[in-house]
């Protein structure tokens, strides 16, 4: 088992950073990096994801990530890292934010094959009754699987219901999540 590693190199407001907005002196391109270390970190969190083969876990270090984000494999997320951590219980997620922004086009994250997700702050996730999931989840949808959502802090997120929705799933913990400013519940 690996665990990858994404890094958003250069830090900015929220409005200033654009999809791909790295300085080419800082780091190298994803085709380059392998994400075995924060040196050679991705910078998309759905390549880090991709990347693992069966099952895994993703760093993911603080900064804001203009990604809609799919969860196929036995794969865990976590947010709250600065970039420089040997150990997973060494990151401070209410420190180091991990925003994932959905960018008002769809569902921020969907997790369909036994997923952990813990440690963001996940925004701007967009669904309507039109959706294939019928407006569920606009910040995180679980859909026929295990899961464990926690740690996190939804808010700004549109949905007809729910902004964390878990459906036909019976293994599955949504723990210490805090779920403000949405237009759905959690279901």
């Amino acid at each position: 088992e690996y665990i990858f590693f994404i890094f958003f190199f250069k830090q900015k407001t929220a409005y200033e950073i654009k999809e791909c907005d790295w300085s080419s002196d800082v780091c190298s391109s994803d085709l380059k990096n392998n994400g075995l270390d924060w040196k050679d970190a991705f910078h998309s969190i759905q390549q880090g994801i991709n990347t693992v083969k069966d099952s895994g876990e993703v760093w993911i270090a603080k900064g804001v990530y203009f990604e809609n984000i799919i969860l196929t494999r036995s794969v865990s997320i976590y947010g709250g890292f600065n970039g420089n951590e040997n150990y997973q219980s060494e990151r401070n997620f209410e420190v180091n934010k991990t925003i994932i922004d959905g960018k008002n086009q769809g569902r921020v994250i969907l997790c369909l094959d036994n997923n952990k997700v813990d440690g963001f702050w996940i925004r701007n996730g967009y669904v309507t009754e039109s959706d294939e999931h019928d407006g569920r989840g606009g910040g995180i949808l679980v859909w026929h699987t295990s899961a464990i959502i926690q740690n996190n802090f939804l808010y700004n997120n549109y949905e007809t219901r729910g902004t964390i929705y878990v459906g036909h799933s019976n293994n599955f913990l949504v723990r210490y999540n805090t779920v403000t400013h949405n237009h759905g519940t959690i279901c």
